[in-house]
């Protein structure tokens, strides 16, 4: 007989075979920086990719120099040999340097006084529908409106196309495209979202689209934390442009109260790309796709798969100890065997991966294959499918990648026996 496998036992050498087979890398998330309407219209008359990123390039230096950043001339915006857009460093920097500090003045602040047609209310309930929020795009919107400070114009043309960045956001999806993602926690998260800025919306009497604001408020906004205590959202010029990378090469925080300030967490090489770390909303995938309008490949990557109508999330190299059991009365049943103790056999785990590499190959067909569907086919919403497939590509990767280990754990295991 062969011998029983206890499922923790299952977990420690599915983590050895990750360490062996895994291919994970750092995935460096880029900002929606692409040309605004205004930069654009400055580059109308040579439209080369080189022309483009020198005029932004130059817009950043005077930007960084309008708002006092400091150190002076120590990050630019650029774009790498792969592609990557960001900021990088004209000069090496040693652990604990600091890399960026900017003015709290400088930056939109969720505390700070709001325009006359804005009301605020004393309510602190209303903060977990996200009043913060909506104070924070008034102030965005009235500074578009007026700019009063010279930054804010040169600010404002660095900010992304507010086409390409709702398109971006599950938020703002047809149903259809949300769908098609076949990820019951991703629509849910979407539901979630849309009602909770609804109901914000809704909880003040302003007849003002905000939209377009909390768009970029949601993506481009850091929380820090004061000395007495309490929170602090803030929209800050130059600092968000900075991407996301896990695990990140630098960490922000507030420092005397008055200084957002950005150090290096290692020692940085010149021309190296400066990333920080968004926080949990970015794991998993989905929850990245929703909150910022992007998907990273993490460490701790997890797909969702059905077993008999049971949703479990997996991962390349980790299986719920409750989907073990559902897996062992699957088998029991269809094998009218009498034993009853719940051990990862390697039957079971073939039983495991033949069903997830199922739902593997369901994630691989066109979205619409199985409901006989067509999504029509717009530039809003070719950008939202390429996002959307995205997703289904990130599932059916962690989820081809789980199968392949099961299915060599489970003839590691018979060759043993």
């Amino acid at each position: 007989m062969m011998a029983a496998l206890s499922a923790m036992s299952f977990f420690l050498i599915m983590r050895v075979l990750a360490l062996t087979s895994a291919y994970y890398s750092t995935t460096f998330f880029r900002r929606h920086v692409g040309v605004s309407t205004f930069l654009r219209s400055s580059v109308q008359e040579n439209s080369s990719i080189e022309k483009k990123c020198l005029t932004e390039a130059r817009v950043f230096e005077q930007l960084c120099h309008e708002v006092g950043v400091q150190p002076a001339g120590l990050l630019r915006l650029g774009e790498s040999a792969d592609g990557i857009r960001g900021l990088y460093l004209n000069r090496a920097v040693k652990t604990g340097d600091l890399v960026l500090s900017i003015p709290l003045n400088k930056c939109l602040r969720d505390d700070q006084q709001l325009p006359d047609w804005m009301p605020r209310t004393e309510d602190e309930s209303v903060e977990e529908c996200g009043a913060w929020a909506l104070r924070l795009a008034a102030c965005l919107m009235e500074a578009q409106k007026s700019p009063y400070q010279s930054h804010h114009s040169l600010w404002f043309s660095l900010l992304p196309n507010p086409s390409d960045l709702r398109s971006s956001l599950p938020i703002h999806w047809d149903d259809e495209i949300v769908q098609s993602t076949s990820h019951t926690a991703f629509t849910m998260a979407v539901d979630s979202a849309y009602f909770a800025r609804a109901g914000a919306i809704q909880s003040i009497d302003v007849d003002v689209d905000f939209s377009g604001a909390l768009d970029v408020i949601q993506t481009r906004t850091c929380r820090v934390q004061t000395s007495k205590g309490y929170p602090l959202r803030l929209l800050a010029p130059v600092f968000d442009l900075f991407n996301h990378a896990s695990p990140a090469t630098a960490e922000f925080s507030l420092e005397n109260d008055n200084m957002l300030v950005v150090r290096a967490m290692a020692d940085l090489e010149e021309d190296q790309h400066v990333c920080i770390d968004y926080g949990p909303s970015t794991k998993p995938a989905w929850n990245s796709l929703v909150s910022y309008g992007f998907i990273t490949a993490e460490d701790e990557e997890l797909a969702e798969v059905y077993l008999d109508g049971v949703r479990y999330e997996v991962g390349p190299d980790f299986i719920p100890e409750d989907m073990v059991v559902a897996a062992s009365s699957v088998y029991l049943a269809q094998t009218h065997a009498l034993d009853e103790n719940v051990v990862l056999t390697p039957e079971i785990a073939m039983l495991l991966a033949r069903r997830i590499s199922d739902v593997a190959h369901s994630y691989s067909l066109p979205p619409g294959t199985n409901e006989g569907t067509a999504i029509e086919s717009t530039p809003v919403s070719t950008i939202s499918m390429r996002w959307a497939s995205a997703l289904r590509w990130n599932q059916h990767r962690i989820l081809l990648k789980c199968s392949s280990n099961l299915q060599d754990w489970a003839e590691q295991q018979s060759s043993i026996d």
